[in-house]
This record gives C-alpha cells, sequence and structure tokens, in this order.
C-alpha cells in the first residue's frame, strides 16, 4: 500500500469544440475535469 501527502493537487480542464476560429466566438460544446498532480498519480 502506497500512502501519498498531495499538498498541491490540480485539475485538468479538457473542452471540446465544433472547430477553432481564430480571433472568433467559440462555444464549448463539452468539458471535462481530471484530478491530477504526481502525487495523485502515485495513489491511483
Amino acid at each position: 500500500m502506497v500512502v501519498t501527502v498531495t499538498l498541491n493537487p490540480c485539475i485538468d480542464r479538457t473542452v471540446w469544440i465544433a472547430g477553432f476560429e481564430y480571433g472568433g466566438t467559440n462555444r464549448v460544446r463539452k468539458t471535462r475535469q481530471d484530478v491530477c498532480g504526481k502525487g495523485v498519480n502515485v495513489s491511483f
């Protein structure tokens, strides 16, 4: 068993868009948030 103390975890946010338009309005279709960081990766 591995026990970790993660003092500074972070959250990755991934967004999906239909198409990217530079300088235009890009609407988000779907989002996903994942917990990440070195301590979190070790504990999984």
